[in-house]
């Protein structure tokens, strides 16, 4: 809801905050769009080694958008 404002105020840095929150307890969803603010740096600083971090655990789980922005990352 906070990302795109819907019924709240847009936060991009509460978006953020809800999918870290999300991602730690496991969700690959999750996971991915954590790792997507950190690739970009919506809502939270921009960091690579982040992105890659929570994108890696996305894919392991078989998340497919997860494991099309790492092959995107390493230019496949």
């Amino acid at each position: 809801c906070y990302d795109v404002g819907d019924g709240v105020e847009m936060s991009k840095e509460e978006a953020a905050r809800w999918y870290l929150a999300s991602a730690e307890q496991g969700r690959p969803d999750a996971q991915y769009m954590i790792g997507d603010c950190y690739l970009y740096g919506t809502g939270v600083e921009k960091s690579e080694e982040e992105a890659r971090r929570w994108l890696s655990r996305s894919a392991a789980q078989g998340f497919a958008d997860a494991v099309e922005a790492l092959k995107r990352l390493d230019g496949e």
